[in-house]
């Protein structure tokens, strides 16, 4: 096992006996630590990875300032949690005394779904709604002590114009983020992300009803609270459209966030849970229908090559042969088609991606 398969192998909720046995001998063979924790930040797996090393009893192996530091990141990431975990019970609890219909997608569903071994980083709430009751959740979240706007690094407010505001609603899937500021220094406001579609159902037209995603909704366990998120697979859907959203679109190349293993440890963990308990042919036919089959695709191509997962590579299969020359496709401030240079698997772990556009 080289570095970059065990940067793999760490981004599962858990790991096998051969993965943890090459992940060990790695280690005693001598690890390239500034490579590898560069990488688990870079993916957001940086905690989860830690846990791995804890559980297997692997922290000798760290040098003791990297070892320091990297148990400061993860203690930081629990320490926001449970910060943030007020504020979202609170939400929970308004939006079902309200009933609003909403969903949380990403975010605690998913850790308490997909990663109960592990932990999985973020850093904000996503809340799914329809549009049209967007201003009784408005006026909601207004009363639990959020709004929209940009905070400068004095944490001073810049309120946003109406033209903005009204220009990111209709050209984006969400609204400006909604922001409740915070006295604790280290986790300085909780954020919101109001979203009404999937990520980039405007630009392809991805067919699908908002309203039957929140009629479909199931409701989980978290925090001890009913907590309403898509249904399972409505979930994959969902995981599959935000990655490949973030993976073309070049305002998010930038800011590093395509090609995360988060996103594609999230939908490999989906497929070990779920991939048995449905019929992939009428899934298929329902995924390519309903315009869906370029992000699927996208997905699990690139995920069943980095994970040994038979689902990925079954699912594939019931697609049938494909042309993925679009797997090198990105897309410019203008939405025009651009390629890049080099294949999708050369450009996961490369940091320096953007000398090859």
């Amino acid at each position: 096992m080289n570095i970059f398969e065990a940067i793999v192998a760490l981004s599962k909720n858990s790991l096998n006996d051969q993965e943890c046995n090459e992940i060990e001998n790695y280690l005693i063979r001598g690890a390239d630590w500034d490579l590898l924790i560069g990488q688990l930040f870079f993916h957001k797996i940086v905690c989860r990875a830690y846990k791995h090393f804890a559980v297997q009893e692997w922290l000798d192996f760290i040098p003791p300032a990297i070892r320091w530091s990297w148990q400061r990141q993860f203690d930081l990431n629990e320490y926001k949690n449970n910060l943030r975990k007020n504020d979202f019970t609170n939400l929970l609890n308004t939006f079902n005394k309200e009933n609003i219909r909403y969903c949380i997608i990403k975010g605690f569903p998913i850790e308490k779904d997909l990663f109960i071994n592990s932990v999985r980083e973020f850093n904000d709430t996503d809340l799914m709604v329809h549009f049209r009751d967007f201003e009784s959740v408005n006026k909601t979240l207004t009363n639990l002590g959020y709004s929209r706007g940009i905070y400068n690094s004095s944490q001073h407010k810049i309120e946003i114009d109406r033209h903005t505001d009204i220009f990111h609603i209709v050209n984006t899937h969400q609204t400006v983020p909604y922001r409740k500021l915070s006295d604790d220094p280290l986790f300085r406001f909780d954020t919101i992300d109001l979203q009404f579609e999937l990520t980039l159902q405007k630009k392809y037209n991805f067919d699908i009803d908002v309203d039957l995603l929140l009629n479909d909704r199931v409701s989980i366990d978290v925090f001890d609270k009913s907590c309403f998120t898509l249904n399972p697979f409505d979930n994959f859907i969902m995981l599959c459209t935000h990655l490949y959203g973030e993976a073309i679109l070049i305002q998010e190349i930038k800011k590093y966030k395509d090609l995360q293993l988060m996103k594609f440890a999230d939908i490999y963990e989906w497929i070990e849970k779920y991939y048995n308990l449905y019929n992939w042919e009428e899934k298929i036919e329902y995924i390519t229908s309903h315009g869906l089959l370029k992000p699927v695709l996208y997905c699990l191509h690139i995920l069943s090559n980095l994970y040994a997962s038979i689902g990925s590579k079954n699912i594939c299969l019931y697609m049938g042969e494909q042309d993925l020359s679009f797997l090198d496709e990105y897309r410019d401030e203008y939405f025009n088609v651009k390629k890049w240079n080099v294949p999708v698997m050369d450009r996961i772990f490369r940091v320096d991606k953007f000398k090859m556009l």
